[in-house]
């Protein structure tokens, strides 16, 4: 279902009982190994695509594999972000001076009175696939394809943001866009860890007063028990394609009606305003 507006209740997490809704990947995981060869339909006259990958929040470049492989049977170039098991960051222990100028932060979190190592994980994961893309889209000598899920998603964006002349386009599915953490299922688990969250959703609006200029595909599921679909819609940037989609958070990197619309953004040379 494509969609150019959505009516966004109050942004809110998931409920708990929303985790239910997970259970129908299952669904889409067996029909994936029912029909192992899911066609092909190269068109030769469709521009082929460099496409990095960025995954979630706990899991890594393996996720896309069913993904990739679809793609690659229809002729397109994936590439792993090279930064192994997304841990939003904290892995990594980063420091302010790691950042570029371009992240500088207006204010510090209230809860601490100072920005800490946890607070900048996820920014420092942007600059670092900023430097992947800006590689890829150099050595491919064509700009990029960014494809993100969930905590992927938004990290796409904000390297899109940072290179317009290196990405060409945006694509995301369950992605915390506003808010962050903030309106996940794992907020908990962020505020828990001494995150600030607060200040985090404050980051995110600042960095989305800056409009994104490519074109975004963006995929939402009102069905989605890990992000609350209504932080998951992109009703900020004026490039944007919705696509209502009845998968699940899990199940959406092997739905093949998401499989389909990537596809389609992929073969899609116009913007969208």
């Amino acid at each position: 279902m494509s969609k150019t507006k959505t009516d966004s209740p109050l942004l809110r997490p998931p409920r708990l009982r929303d985790l239910r809704y997970e259970l129908s990947a299952i669904k889409d995981a067996v029909s994936l190994i029912l029909n192992k060869r899911v066609a092909a339909t190269i068109n030769h006259s469709v521009p082929k695509r460099h496409i990095l990958m960025v995954p979630g929040l706990g899991v890594g470049h393996w996720s896309f594999k069913p993904l990739q492989h679809f793609l690659e049977q229809n002729g397109h170039f994936c590439y792993d972000w090279e930064l192994g098991r997304n841990r939003a960051g904290i892995n990594f222990r980063p420091r302010l001076e790691d950042l570029p100028e371009s992240w500088s932060f207006s204010h510090i979190p209230k809860s601490t009175g100072k920005i800490r190592s946890r607070e900048i994980g996820v920014p420092y994961l942007c600059w670092k696939t900023v430097q992947r893309a800006r590689y890829l889209a150099e050595h491919t000598n064509a700009p990029i394809v960014l494809l993100g899920w969930s905590l992927g998603g938004l990290i796409a964006r904000e390297v899109a943001r940072e290179l317009p002349d290196h990405v060409d386009k945006v694509i995301t599915f369950g992605s915390p866009v506003k808010g962050g953490p903030k309106y996940t299922i794992t907020a908990w688990r962020f505020s828990k860890l001494g995150v600030d969250i607060e200040w985090l959703d404050d980051v995110i609006k600042h960095r989305n007063e800056i409009h994104i200029q490519q074109p975004i595909t963006c995929i939402y599921s009102k069905r989605d028990g890990i992000v609350h679909w209504s932080s998951a819609v992109d009703d900020i940037n004026p490039n944007v394609q919705l696509h209502e989609v009845t998968a699940s958070h899990f199940g959406m990197g092997i739905n093949k009606i998401c499989w389909q619309i990537i596809l389609n953004s992929l073969a899609s040379t116009e913007n969208f305003l």
